[in-house]
């Protein structure tokens, strides 16, 4: 296997010897690695390299888990998923929590690296990370929205859809740059429509809402945390 990972890094961004090849694993395979993390898939850089200089001090996944265990509790739980406006505060939840946000954010996943996912590929990031996270972030797109919404329900998934919701007032200098559904730069006039669509959308994906004005993210934490333990006990 040694010998393959020096052909593989022959010519790449760094040499052999400036790495530690002991710390990769054994059972790493570079092109699960680039399906599991599509950001590094489109960047220049060896997956070798990369899981052994960033993925790892990242908490990368770099397989595919296959939990045998269909009783245990990780098994069992259900993912809490994020939904809300731009600027509800989905992100700084995630940095409160200290969630790798390249693995549990769709954004930051595929949008930020210029992936509109399909309903497979949002089956598959799901799939893939779901024994590893108790809490994931989900795009504002309504057609990946509502991808997650359907595969939820007809696969009956164990995902909790957890509106938080920021009054207009906090969020509307948000709203003018918001960029999903081919809808770009909203003019003042359409900020309110804008809201109130969405915020309907999200009602009535929901199954729980939290109610959040901006001002204290570690209040905002505490209550998804209270949310996240109620729903694990109606498991």
């Amino acid at each position: 296997m040694l010998k393959n990972l020096k052909k593989i890094l022959k010519g790449k961004l760094l040499k052999k010897d400036q790495i530690n090849l002991d710390l990769l694993p054994l059972d790493f395979i570079p092109l699960n690695y680039l399906q599991l993390n599509p950001d590094v898939a489109l960047s220049s850089i060896n997956p070798v390299v990369h899981y052994i200089l960033h993925g790892i001090s990242e908490g990368r996944i770099y397989k595919y888990s296959i939990n045998a265990d269909l009783n245990s509790k990780e098994h069992n739980k259900t993912i809490i998923a994020l939904i809300g406006h731009p600027a509800c505060g989905k992100s700084a939840l995630l940095e409160q929590f200290k969630c790798n946000r390249s693995i549990c954010d769709m954004d930051k996943v595929f949008l930020e690296v210029g992936i509109k996912p399909d309903v497979f590929d949002v089956m598959r990031w799901f799939e893939n990370i779901k024994s590893n996270v108790d809490i994931i972030s989900i795009s504002n797109i309504t057609e990946i929205l509502e991808n997650l919404y359907l595969y939820k329900y007809f696969f009956n998934k164990k995902i909790h859809f957890l509106y938080i919701k920021r009054p207009l007032s906090k969020i509307d200098k948000y709203m003018k740059i918001i960029n999903s559904d081919n809808m770009k730069h909203a003019k003042p006039d359409d900020i309110s429509k804008f809201y109130e669509f969405y915020d309907e959308k999200y009602t009535r994906l929901a199954d729980s809402v939290i109610f959040y004005d901006g001002s204290d993210i570690g209040y905002l934490a505490n209550l998804v945390n209270l949310n996240f333990n109620k729903v694990q006990l109606n498991n």
